[in-house]
């Protein structure tokens, strides 16, 4: 399973697909830093909803700043590797683009500009940055007590037999159980990795035998798929 990572802000949460955080230091002609680091800026490249109005109106304004996070997750898709925290933050850059070819999401592109940030116990803070958060203050990135965790997943019948790869057929329609814990209302990325067929959710067809961003609704959650001829 890849990892995944989401954008919080603002009470929004959005699917990050791709991100960068940049730091620099100007060099004299021996290569020794001879600046402060400079630069901070946060590009990330997230799916794009029809709520996104914030975006656009954080754009549109140039006093206008939000507090948020950046989480990455392990491979388990529940479990939090780190965050990347900031405060005191503008939007810089907006671009939102849309490609009728495949099935990749209508995109927004932001360019964010924080007065102050904190990622891997370092907090690197402008000299503009009116106020700091995160000085004798709880982290902001705690929201539950227990992490979430991915258990596993197995493939059932109708009747709730347990079937291996190797006994599902083209045609059968068949269930695919989820089991977490801690788990309720995330949702969850999962790369079936089939050699030899294809699966159908909801009438689509899975690329890559990748199923996304199912809502966990307890300790196991039953997703029906349908069993396809694999394509050349």
């Amino acid at each position: 399973m890849a990892f995944q990572a989401k954008l919080f802000i603002n009470d929004e949460e959005r699917n990050v697909i791709d991100s960068t955080f940049l730091y620099q230091q100007l060099m004299d002609s021996n290569g020794r830093p001879k600046t402060t680091i400079q630069d901070g800026k946060i590009n990330v490249l997230i799916e794009s909803t029809k709520n996104d109005e914030l975006f656009y109106d954080w754009m549109f304004s140039t006093h206008t700043t939000y507090n948020g996070y950046v989480r990455f997750f392990k491979r388990d898709g529940f479990s939090k590797l780190f965050d990347f925290e900031f405060a005191n933050c503008h939007c810089v850059h907006l671009e939102e683009k849309f490609n009728a070819e495949g099935n990749s999401p209508l995109k927004m592109e932001l360019v964010l500009s924080p007065g102050i940030q904190r990622v891997r116990g370092q907090i690197f803070e402008k000299n503009w940055n009116p106020s700091n958060p995160f000085t004798n203050a709880t982290p902001i990135t705690e929201r539950e007590e227990k992490e979430p965790e991915f258990l596993g997943y197995h493939f059932e019948d109708k009747e709730g037999e347990v079937l291996e790869k190797d006994e599902i057929e083209v045609d059968d329609e068949i269930y695919l159980v989820i089991e977490t814990q801690d788990a309720v209302g995330e949702s969850i990325t999962i790369n079936l990795d089939d050699k030899s067929l294809d699966y159908e959710y909801q009438g689509n067809r899975l690329e890559n035998d990748v199923i996304r961003n199912v809502s966990i609704t307890g300790d196991q959650t039953r997703v029906k798929l349908k069993a396809i001829k694999q394509e050349d």
